[in-house]
């Protein structure tokens, strides 16, 4: 059991890319005790432990807490995350920049994002404002 958690810290460092240099093999085994780890996207890995998603950087460090119940890839330097049943988006740092009011979101597309609120659609900007109201039972994003 012990030399199959070995492989899996092992895999783990070899999928997200990350090694912790500053520590020992054993430390580095412990440090990637999470039980999902994603792929990279702009430099920020998400990862899940006890059912909370947060993202790390390369070198392992959490710059993102692990205090969502679900978060997306980045997409221009913000990521959409869930918590209950509401989402808004949070910047590299963790820093909520779009507060989590929203019932549905989509990714941002030159610097807008359609989002859903009850059963209107509408649009905000990078930093929550609403460019476009709320009033559409449908909207598609710009490409």
């Amino acid at each position: 059991m012990k030399s199959f958690k070995i492989f899996l810290a092992i895999v783990a460092s070899a999928v997200i890319g990350a090694t912790f240099p500053a520590l020992n093999a054993e430390e580095q085994k412990n440090n990637l005790n999470y039980d999902y780890v994603d792929s990279f996207s702009e430099g920020l890995c998400s990862v899940q432990k006890e059912g909370k998603y947060g993202f790390i950087d390369k070198t392992g460090e959490v710059v993102v807490p692990l205090i969502y119940d679900y978060v997306r890839i980045f997409s221009e330097g913000l990521c959409s995350v869930k918590k209950g049943y509401k989402w808004g988006f949070v910047d590299k740092t963790g820093e909520v920049v779009v507060p989590l009011i929203y019932d549905e979101v989509y990714s941002f597309s030159e610097g807008l994002c359609s989002v859903k609120k009850g059963y209107k659609w509408g649009f905000v900007d990078k930093t929550g404002e609403v460019v476009v109201p709320l009033i559409y039972d449908e909207v598609y994003s710009f490409s």
